[in-house]
């Protein structure tokens, strides 16, 4: 029960990676892609502040562990989205 937000911030995590993924297979642009990524970091950021900040003790704690991984798997997903729009495809 101690790691229940844990497990849903790695859930919503993979949920938005999952759309990121979704919205490159469909064609749309980088930029749409990046501004999508960094509003999840936003998220995760938030969830963050909030939990420290306004809510304290062991439900900020909550709130923290569902904030971070949010904030590592966006993290992780702009530095792969940004290493493969380098690629040229060469035909």
């Amino acid at each position: 029960m101690f790691f229940f937000p844990l497990i849903i911030g790695i859930v919503v995590a993979i949920a938005l990676t999952f759309g990121v993924r979704m919205l490159k297979n469909k064609g749309f642009s980088k930029n749409t892609i990046y501004a999508f990524t960094l509003a999840q970091l936003l998220i995760g950021v938030l969830f963050i502040v909030y939990g420290y900040v306004e809510v304290r003790g062991w439900e900020g704690f909550a709130y923290m562990q569902l904030g971070t991984p949010i904030i590592l798997v966006s993290f992780i997903s702009f530095i792969v989205y940004l290493n493969n729009s380098n690629k040229v495809i060469r035909e």
